[in-house]
């Protein structure tokens, strides 16, 4: 087939010209992009603004630093037309304010006839003037009055101070404002201050616009500054008073500045003669400014008992929260002490799971409870303040750590009057508390132990346990109808239990608190677990004086004369005699309880063959095949009857159960073929 066929077409298919033209506008696109990028107007980018703070009044110019800056450009603060926008370079111009501006944060924005090109929210803000006081309306000439002059005490920090001068700013250093020229009569008297109190030097940071490049202060960050500190300090100010025209209240200046929240004013050290010092043009920033100069503590102070938990302390903040630990907000003025100090517990965090909220650990970080005394002003209608934030339940308390920038953070629980957690003994009181462990896991079990102490706070013991019962399985209670059943618990324990408590006696009513829980039947008592942040719960049943003989007073106890059919070695049975005492339940027996003793070894013994398994008596780990001596012994045991049956120590009492005997000589096994029970030692288990 042809290129071009005898009709002109491109393979037979395409028209040639058609192709042609195809081709033509294709080469065309790329050209067209790229006079369209040559050729546009570029958008205006503004990078920065000075100044951004101007007075109501001024013939103020703003500066603009950016990009695309052209001629016949539109400037606009808020709603109101700028009086010129002069262009002095693609990257510089300049914007003339209109002096009849009102005080207000104006947001710049640049038009293109009517078409808005870039704005910068929140770009100047107008500052009103000082009005100026009524003229004085004079009977005859006369000297004019120096400005009325006040003193007060004023808390902020030093600024953007190196680390030299930062040491030289100190209690009784005498500062004053710059020395200016000075052309008005009366002459203003200079303002003075004076340092009070310094607290922990800071590392100073500086806060950058990151923003993009259409609106610069959209997104800002901190940063360290490198060479900068920041000293906190509270100073005594000299100030003017401008008695402003009703409904105005009247404001205090210091030199060109207001005496007022977040404002900054500068300060250079008064030397010998009346020089300037080492301390020179230093910016104080203010955080608050109290109502008059006082006393070091006004008498609307006073301590008060805080009791919470320091939480989220890595392994190092632990050395600064110890007993007698004070935390300063001035050098030597301490606002916060540690009266009470708690064991150190793994922290937890909430997370939030399905819409349900469970505590996890955090890992490396602890908990700690504490009682702490803190210095508050006493407010009629807020409460208890420090550095002006009310203390509160449920409130977190941030708390300087000395000589460094970090905080700790203080949960509050609870406040109280201070040294009340000095209770007198007649407040505290031992009682004995006959009950259960219940909810148990296996690994718990070892927590529960004759002796165990569980402790609130150190050196402290919140109760102690006294006599120990049997694990048993746990149960739940059950309702149904107006019944109330125990059912089974799976991988659940219960352990009876006497407990010596340490409670509080609450004066008003004469109820005995142990924690937050009031003692009482069937009320449910939380111990602390040793070095952990779980809990063993404690269900109250009986209630006795604190120096009672541990014994459980509702438990049953008899004697068993049982019949047991051994399965031993001839080599025990040599060992064995009619008398001998079973010693294998010290472990789970108390020292001083009765045993169990071996009464009579039948006559008619028969030799067969067994195995002895590694589950054998005395720690034989072997299983072997051989002859063994089977032999029925009688066995006198004193049992405890619990709901699950008769028990001695850990052994269950009843027909086909196992028995140990072990004696200093030799062990023996065997089963329960048949048993008889007393009452002759009916009475409670030693």
């Amino acid at each position: 087939m042809p290129v071009i066929d005898g009709r002109g077409r491109l393979f037979g298919k395409l028209n040639l010209i058609d192709a042609i033209t195809v081709a033509v506008v294709l080469g065309l696109i790329p050209l067209a992009y790229g006079a369209f990028m040559l050729f546009r107007v570029p958008v205006p980018i503004i990078t920065s603004i000075e100044p951004t703070q101007v007075r109501r009044g001024d013939s103020a110019t703003l500066k603009l630093t950016g990009s695309g800056f052209r001629p016949f450009l539109v400037a606009r603060l808020g709603d109101n037309e700028a009086s010129a926008f002069l262009v002095q370079s693609p990257t510089i111009a300049e914007v003339r304010m209109p002096e009849t501006l009102p005080p207000g944060n104006y947001d710049l924005t640049l038009f293109d006839q009517a078409r808005e090109l870039i704005r910068i929210p929140g770009a100047v803000t107008v500052n009103a003037i000082r009005v100026p006081s009524a003229p004085a309306r004079w009977i005859r000439p006369a000297p004019p009055l120096p400005p009325p002059v006040m003193q007060l005490r004023v808390v902020g920090e030093f600024i953007g101070v190196s680390r030299d001068v930062a040491e030289l700013i100190r209690g009784g250093l005498k500062l004053s404002e710059p020395v200016a020229e000075q052309w008005e009569s009366p002459r203003r008297p200079k303002m003075t201050a004076e340092v009070l109190s310094v607290g922990a030097t800071q590392d100073g940071v500086r806060h950058l616009r990151v923003g993009t490049a259409m609106n610069i202060n959209a997104v800002t960050i901190t940063a360290p500054a490198p060479d900068e500190v920041h000293v906190p300090a509270l100073i005594r100010a000299s100030c003017v008073i401008n008695p402003n025209p009703a409904p105005l209240l009247s404001d205090c200046w210091f030199g060109d500045t207001i005496l007022a929240q977040t404002e900054t004013i500068v300060l250079t050290e008064v030397g010998e003669g009346g020089v300037g010092g080492r301390v020179n043009q230093v910016r104080f920033m203010i955080t608050e400014v109290l109502s008059s100069a006082g006393p070091t503590m006004s008498p609307s102070r006073a301590d008060v008992e805080v009791e919470g938990e320091f939480f989220g302390l890595t392994q190092d903040d632990l050395r600064f929260v110890e007993v007698g630990s004070k935390f300063e907000r001035w050098k030597d003025e301490p606002f916060a002490e540690v009266v009470v100090l708690g064991i150190p517990e793994p922290d937890t965090q909430g997370v939030n799971i399905g819409g349900e909220a469970i505590q996890a650990p955090a890992d490396g970080e602890f908990a700690v409870r504490a009682i702490i005394r803190i210095s508050c002003v006493i407010t009629a209608n807020e409460g208890c303040l420090v550095d002006g934030t009310v203390l509160a339940q449920n409130a977190t308390k941030p708390l300087p750590l000395p000589g460094r920038s970090d905080q700790l953070k203080f949960l509050i629980d609870e406040i109280r009057p201070a040294h009340a957690s000095m209770e007198s003994p007649l407040d505290r009181v031992d009682v004995q508390v006959e009950g259960e462990f219940f909810g148990l896991t296996q690994d718990a079990l070892r927590f529960v132990q004759v002796g165990a102490e569980f402790r609130r706070w150190n050196d402290e013991p919140l109760a102690e346990v006294l006599l120990l019962g049997t694990p048993e399985p746990g149960t739940q209670r059950v309702r149904i109808g107006s019944d109330v059943l125990r059912t089974p618990t799976d991988d659940e324990l219960t352990v009876r239990a006497i407990v010596r408590m340490s409670c509080v006696i609450a004066t008003a009513n004469g109820e005995c608190f142990v924690g937050d829980t009031v003692l009482a039947e069937n009320a449910t008592v939380f111990l602390p677990v040793p070095n952990s942040s779980d809990q063993v719960r404690f269900l109250v049943g009986e209630m006795r004086p604190g120096n009672a003989q541990p014994v459980f007073a509702s438990v049953r106890t008899a004697m068993a004369t049982v019949r047991v059919r051994f399965l031993v070695g001839q080599e025990v049975l040599d060992t064995m005699n009619v008398g001998d005492v079973d010693l294998g339940g010290s472990v789970t027996l108390p020292s001083d309880a009765d045993r169990a003793i071996l009464m009579e070894i039948g006559q008619d013994q028969k030799r067969v063959t067994g195995i002895l398994s590694r589950d054998g008596l005395l720690g034989r780990n072997i299983q072997v095949e051989g002859p063994v001596v089977s032999f029925d012994g009688r066995v006198r045991i004193p049992v405890v009857f619990t709901e699950s049956g008769w028990w001695y120590g850990a052994q269950s009492i009843k027909i086909g159960a196992g028995f140990n005997f072990q004696t200093v000589s030799g062990a023996m096994r065997g089963s329960i073929v048949d048993m008889v029970i007393s009452d002759e030692k009916v009475g409670v288990a030693q």
